[in-house]
């Protein structure tokens, strides 16, 4: 038989059903008539998008002729659709459109993906669901998102057994769970899993480290510490569950021989000192009778013996001296984007990494992240703005926060009962006085918006002044 290749589609049709051709023969003709048919779908596609008439500036929709080839029975054309959503998110949205027919259809299509999928399906899958809960602004379907996700990820074979999609898994749970989380019950839920799955996928060594496990364990822990980081840097100090064992697991793995095994276990520590409920997440802290201020005295000389004997000289170790985050600005759409924080950095941090090169895309384009960062990509920043907004806004908040907070009864002289009752209303007191504050900083940006659509010079101005 000549070279199929060059055979016309009706005649290798002809062949496929014609009953003395030898079973082998046919098995390669039916894998030439689906290749076929697949470039003839990407061809169509490309006619489709090219005669399409694009203007300026409107929302992209999703087409009905995409979604329905995530029901294909061939898994090669289902990755291809769901490649070609996540080009779709990608774009400006309607946020409306989507919101309103699609949403759900492609969750449960993925959903379908990440169960019984190809490799690549499964990848693909895992990316939509995760952007989904990145832009979908709507809570009641953001609930749906994470209910059903976290029953799928909860029996997954992917968080069963470490395989190619593990840290993929591991990912989308942790902004699915952030972003669709409602409140610290569910959040901690989904850091459960990850933490169930990091306690298993360490043990199965047989020992406390994980040096002889395969070349990509030491990734796929990393990617489960970060997402467990993501989602406690979202919790509030008194919705807080025990994570007893949290500082000497971590601890542990510094003696791990993997720089990057290393990195997370010190950001671990750093985010844990500066969340500032330690005995939340040390195992020993059940002696009622140590002062609060001795236990973080203690734990933080520890580990900075630890990291000393390590020969460590990072920024980990410089904060555990002084305690102090110096801040870091980021460059992002033509402005800086700060962040002042161990919790912002590993926000930060995760984001950047699950959304890749398209980040500064869904910096710009995506309402929902801006609020999350307090981020304007299209606010104008000049000179006389930035100071005024300093001295106005910033400067304030740190005086009046400092000025207006009573001064609390020191901690070595309180019980364990007394200690959080002083928690409490010290709590209550912060969270008012930054009421008050976010009150003046909202009337203040409206002030300088307002500015910005005069265009007013402020060199000149103040040269007037």
């Amino acid at each position: 038989m000549q070279d199929i290749h060059r055979i016309d589609t009706q005649t290798l049709r002809k062949k496929l059903q014609d009953t003395e051709t030898p079973g082998s023969i046919k098995r390669e003709i039916k894998r030439e008539i689906e290749t076929r048919q697949h470039d003839q779908d990407d061809a169509a596609t490309a006619v489709i998008v090219e005669n399409t008439p694009q203007v300026a500036a409107q929302p992209a929709k999703a087409s009905p002729w995409l979604i329905d080839k995530l029901y294909d029975k061939r898994g090669p054309v289902r990755a291809k659709a769901l490649a070609g959503v996540i080009a779709l998110l990608n774009q400006e949205l309607d946020h409306e459109d989507l919101k309103k027919n699609y949403v759900v259809e492609l969750l449960y299509r993925c959903l379908c993906g990440v169960k019984k999928g190809s490799t690549k399906e499964v990848q693909y899958s895992l990316k939509v669901i995760g952007l989904l809960s990145i832009i979908v602004d709507c809570q009641d379907k953001m609930s749906e998102i994470y209910r059903e996700f976290l029953a799928v990820s909860s029996t997954s074979a992917c968080l069963k057994k470490a395989g190619t999609n593990t840290t993929k898994m591991l990912e989308c749970l942790g902004v699915v769970t952030f972003f669709g989380g409602i409140n610290a019950e569910e959040t901690q839920a989904g850091m459960k899993v990850i933490w169930d799955f990091m306690m298993n996928f360490k043990s199965e060594s047989g020992s406390d480290d994980v040096n002889n496990r395969k070349k990509h364990s030491s990734e796929i822990l990393v990617a489960a510490i970060y997402s467990w980081l993501f989602l406690l840097t979202s919790m509030e100090k008194g919705g807080l569950n025990y994570w007893t064992g949290a500082i000497s697991f971590f601890m542990n793995l510094l003696d791990n021989n993997d720089d990057i095994v290393h990195a997370a276990a010190c950001e671990a520590l750093a985010l844990i000192f500066e969340i500032d409920s330690l005995d939340k997440f040390w195992n020993g802290a059940n002696d009622s009778s140590l002062p609060y201020s001795q236990l973080r005295k203690t734990l933080r000389e520890m580990i900075l013996k630890k990291l000393s004997s390590l020969n460590m000289n990072s920024h980990v170790v410089k904060y555990f001296k002084t305690l102090h985050f110096p801040g870091k600005r980021i460059p992002l759409c033509e402005k800086e984007l700060v962040l002042p924080s161990w919790y912002r950095l590993i926000q930060f941090n995760y984001l950047r990494s699950l959304l890749g090169n398209e980040f500064e895309n869904y910096m710009a384009k995506e309402n929902k992240l801006q609020n999350f960062f307090e981020f304007d990509p299209y606010r104008n920043n000049n000179v006389g703005e930035e100071q005024l907004y300093e001295s106005t806004i910033v400067k304030n908040q740190k005086n009046t926060a400092k000025n207006s907070m009573p001064e609390g009864r020191d901690p070595q002289t309180l019980t364990a009962k007394q200690r959080k009752e002083e928690k409490v209303r010290r709590t209550s007191l912060r969270n008012k006085e930054q009421t008050k504050l976010r009150n003046k900083d909202r009337e203040m940006s409206e002030e300088l918006k307002w500015l910005d659509g005069d265009k007013i010079n402020f060199s000149l101005l103040f040269t007037e002044i």
